[in-house]
């Protein structure tokens, strides 16, 4: 940032002004409260690079059943009158109708893309001093040992992630959240504050399981789509045949592989004959010395009417925000602190805000292959009472000032005495074998004995989510 362009001291203080008519301990009040803007709400219309005579290709989704093909996700879905039916390996049928169109699909989810944004405080050279810098590390084999280590940026459950939980800074982490759980925000502020932003459930604790929902909600979604289907082809260097005879050297095998029809009922002699051939045979086309076909059914994208990226930062949430003085005597009950809760507020409004522009700041959402979106419009509103006030308006010229954004951020990070870097989360095979161990006891398979149940008290036994290795699609921490 060029210092022409700096923001002066005058002009941070009179936008934190603004920022506290908005969202002070003084105005934030039962009754107060709702004559205040409640959320702000970015809509970008989004064009796919192909544009929409092109296919686009939402993410997909494990199928149900046995070798079923993936899926997307797809609501207000219009089925065609033509019938299929699709075997399974298990041997079961099922009988399914063609999707016509849908009226949603979704093309990046909430907790793919809050990962896909978090990672701004990481990449961006003048967002980076803004948080805290840590990196955890794991053991791994020797051959993976360039990937031992992770910025905590990148930890897709955030303070709740397996890789804090069994670090050696656990006690530390288990600390903050109980503060946080209580109402204090200033522990968890000066170790991981994206997790306030992002939102993280801490499910697999033991003795408390605290749920925090993201402040900024984010997501992409194709509106009025059609799915297509794709038709692929491996051509390999042999036929089934030759490899059997020149790379086996089984010429008896080339021979019933010549004659192996593949689309032979299983009641046929000649399917009954050739089973070893036809392990021979997919063994050949898996590893590609022969041709290989796609499944069928495979997902080829969708046509989209329109693309839209939605962004909510829930102000309520922001205020919602407190942290306390620090106690002289442990019997005084604790009070919030006006001066470090406001700047914690204006700070968290800040990072939000910067990290919803940061996808938009590089050019283009790359979701992945065959999904590339450029924006082409955006519409920024405040919702709640008094979105027309002035302090509203200036709330409105703030969310597109990235200089003086970064300027609020940097006097709250030095009011509240927020740390530039932590130390390495560092995990052993012990403590990950303890959270294991731990696992069996408290773990996925008594959780899901004890769903819909309650206990003594009345509450809600905990669901432990199944976290997929695509972790970017789904995580813990709840919409």
């Amino acid at each position: 940032m060029s210092q022409a362009n700096r923001p002066t001291p005058e002009q941070i203080k009179a936008i934190n002004d603004h920022l506290d008519a908005l969202l002070g301990m003084d105005v934030r009040k039962p009754g107060s409260a709702a004559n205040l803007p409640a959320v702000i709400r970015i809509t970008e219309t989004l064009e796919a690079a192909g544009g929409k005579d092109f296919p686009v290709f939402p993410p997909s989704y494990a199928g149900e059943g046995t070798n079923a093909s993936p899926v997307y996700d797809l609501n207000g879905i219009e089925w065609g009158e033509v019938l299929r039916e699709k075997s399974a390996k298990d041997g079961t049928k099922r009988v399914t109708r063609y999707i016509k169109r849908a009226r949603h699909c979704t093309m990046d989810s909430p907790q793919s893309h809050a990962n896909r944004t978090e990672i701004a405080f990481r990449d961006d050279e003048a967002l980076r001093a803004l948080v805290p810098q840590a990196e955890a590390k794991i053991p791994r084999k020797a051959e993976f040992a360039d990937q031992s280590n992770a910025n905590i940026l990148a930890l897709p459950h955030r303070v709740a992630d397996f890789r804090v939980r069994a670090s050696d800074q656990k006690e530390a982490a288990a600390k903050v959240i109980k503060a946080f759980a209580n109402g204090d925000a200033l522990p968890l502020l000066r170790f991981m504050p994206t997790s306030i932003i992002f939102g993280f459930w801490d499910s697999r604790a033991e003795g408390y399981q605290h749920k925090h929902s993201r402040i900024l909600l984010s997501r992409i979604d194709a509106f009025g789509v059609v799915p297509c289907e794709k038709r692929s082809l491996y051509t390999g260097p042999y036929s089934k045949d030759e490899c059997a005879s020149v790379v086996l050297g089984n010429d008896n095998l080339a021979q019933e592989l010549s004659e192996y029809d593949d689309k032979a009922t299983e009641d046929d002699e000649k399917a009954k004959a050739s089973k070893d051939a036809k392990k021979w045979a997919d063994k050949m086309a898996e590893r590609g010395f022969s041709n290989a076909l796609s499944k069928p059914n495979t997902p080829g994208g969708v046509f989209a009417e329109r693309i839209e990226r939605l962004a909510l930062i829930s102000l309520t949430d922001i205020a919602s925000v407190f942290c306390f003085k620090e106690k002289t005597d442990e019997t005084e009950k604790p009070e919030p602190d006006k001066d470090m809760t406001n700047a914690a507020r204006r700070y968290l409004l800040a990072l939000a805000l910067l990290a919803e522009s940061h996808p938009r700041s590089i050019g283009s959402y790359r979701l992945r292959s065959g999904c590339e979106l450029l924006p082409v419009g955006k519409e920024l509103a405040l919702l709640g009472a008094g979105h027309d006030s002035k302090d509203a308006d200036t709330l409105k010229a703030l969310c597109e000032n990235r200089e003086l954004l970064i300027e609020v951020t940097k006097a709250a990070h030095k009011l509240l005495n927020i740390p530039s870097e932590l130390p390495l989360f560092e995990s052993d095979a012990k403590s990950l074998k303890s959270e294991l161990d731990s696992g069996k006891k408290n773990g996925v398979s008594e959780n899901k004995s004890n769903r819909g149940k309650r206990d003594k008290k009345g509450t809600a036994a905990a669901e432990i989510p199944v976290t997929p290795e695509n972790y970017t699609e789904l995580d813990d921490a709840s919409n």
